[in-house]
């Protein structure tokens, strides 16, 4: 039974799973950095597990979206939650849940995360994504 509830929302729980985790860790003492840091990262692979799940559980070829999930939201003026996944968009939800816990992973794996080895002189931010930019 949980198993079917968990297919019938599995959208709606990998992008709203991460709430849960934000509530733990604001309700954490400010003062266990590391407890913060840990549970931050392990809110983030839910999201990832849930995705994995649809990765696997996707059926290629099937036509129009899996994993829908339609609930009349303010059925008055026929405004509608409506979720699903086709063949496009699973690959971008899949590379959001694994590049999620990356930073996370390496705030936490780091000793001296909370201060910034070398920040970037243009925005005083560790990393910028602008100085490391090919581009720039």
């Amino acid at each position: 039974m949980e198993q079917i509830f968990i297919l019938n929302h599995l959208i709606t729980l990998s992008v709203f799973s991460p709430l849960i985790g934000l509530a733990i860790v604001l309700a954490l003492p400010k003062e266990e950095t590391h407890l913060i840091r840990w549970a931050g990262f392990l809110a983030t692979l839910v999201p990832l597990a849930l995705t994995l799940l649809a990765w696997f559980r996707f059926t290629p070829g099937q036509p129009g979206y899996q994993f829908e999930q339609l609930v009349p939201w303010y059925p008055q003026i026929g405004i509608n939650y409506h979720v699903g996944l086709d063949g496009i968009s699973l690959p971008l939800l899949l590379l959001t849940a694994l590049l999620t816990p990356w930073p996370h992973w390496s705030l936490s794996a780091s000793p001296s995360a909370s201060k910034p080895a070398s920040p970037c002189s243009c925005c005083s931010r560790w990393p910028c994504w602008a100085a490391s930019s090919p581009w720039t």
